[in-house]
């Protein structure tokens, strides 16, 4: 019967429409997932954050990328094993008939007119006649052509910008994303910020006789050096002298 086949056609493109959805859905995921990861891990490297501002933003996090998962690939993924309430025929063929003007009535009218038949039962056969008829007369139309996979396409530029920033500061600035990530998954834990400069001891042997003078030789490094330097040794205080090179 040209109906079922119609309705079969219909189902298709039911399916392909939450595909669709779901690959969509899938690239804005990477997209928000990966700019949100990159905000977080920035602040952090930078802010230092609290044990308890830290463990907010991480379960904040945490919760909002599992909504949007399910939000934008579970719940179409789902719809298209047809689980959980999916878009009627009705609206499927509003959609189909905005791709093709020129069915959208007869569409529209043939799933009218297979509602009509418990209501006109007297009416059965003419009714069945028409809507044959019509269904008929929209066989050759590919209704999954409606839904062009293909135009995903435009949408994974959005995607590729974070994964481009993650991969220049790989290069240029490697610590962001370790240290941030480091002290985002171990939120609970108080992490100091470091100092902007290293000490660098050059003495070979860290050993002398006692009650003989020891000269002790420290090489600064950083972005910014301290202008005094002091050793400490019990109650003992030195103050090191600073030697041009």
């Amino acid at each position: 019967m040209n109906y079922s086949s119609l309705i079969k056609k219909i189902d298709d493109f039911i399916r392909k429409y939450y595909l669709n959805k779901v690959l969509r859905g899938s690239i804005w995921l990477v997209f928000i997932f990966l700019i949100s990861y990159l905000v977080l891990i920035i602040a952090e490297y930078y802010g230092y954050f609290s044990p308890g501002l830290k463990t907010i933003l991480f379960y904040l996090f945490l919760a909002t990328q599992l909504f949007l998962m399910y939000l934008l690939v579970v719940k179409p993924l789902l719809h298209y094993f047809r689980l959980g309430e999916i878009i009627s025929y009705e609206k499927a063929s509003e959609i189909i008939g905005k791709h093709f003007p020129n069915i959208q009535d007869k569409l529209t009218n043939t799933l009218q007119l297979n509602k009509a038949i418990a209501d006109y039962p007297h009416q059965k056969e003419l009714i069945l006649a028409a809507i044959d008829r019509k269904a008929s007369q929209m066989q050759p139309v590919p209704f999954v052509s409606a839904i062009k996979i293909s135009e995903n396409k435009r949408y994974l530029p959005y995607a590729a910008i974070p994964i481009c920033i993650i991969v220049v500061l790989a290069f240029i600035a490697p610590a962001i994303l370790t240290d941030g990530t480091t002290r985002i998954i171990n939120h609970n834990k108080t992490y100091e910020k470091q100092a902007p400069f290293k000490f660098q001891v050059q003495n070979k042997k860290l050993q002398t006789v006692q009650g003989e003078d020891f000269l002790l030789e420290l090489k600064l490094s950083g972005d910014k050096i301290p202008q005094e330097i002091y050793l400490e040794d019990g109650k003992n205080r030195f103050k090191l002298k600073k030697q041009d090179i």
